[in-house]
């Protein structure tokens, strides 16, 4: 959370781990600055929903 606030981004979702977060910028920059800020992975919003797959909601 500290990272995406530190990135001027929006919490949209938690994931099933706690070093996990599902997060949101219309800044073109985000990606950059998420990492800047020392988050450990940055993938496309794309790529993220097949980490959703396989669990029932």
């Amino acid at each position: 959370m500290a990272v995406i606030d530190q990135a001027d981004g929006a919490f949209v979702w938690a994931g099933s781990v706690p070093w996990m977060s599902v997060a949101y910028s219309q800044a073109p920059d985000f990606p950059e600055r998420l990492l800047d800020a020392g988050a450990l992975l940055v993938i496309n919003h794309d790529l993220a929903l097949g980490c959703l797959q396989g669990i029932n909601t």
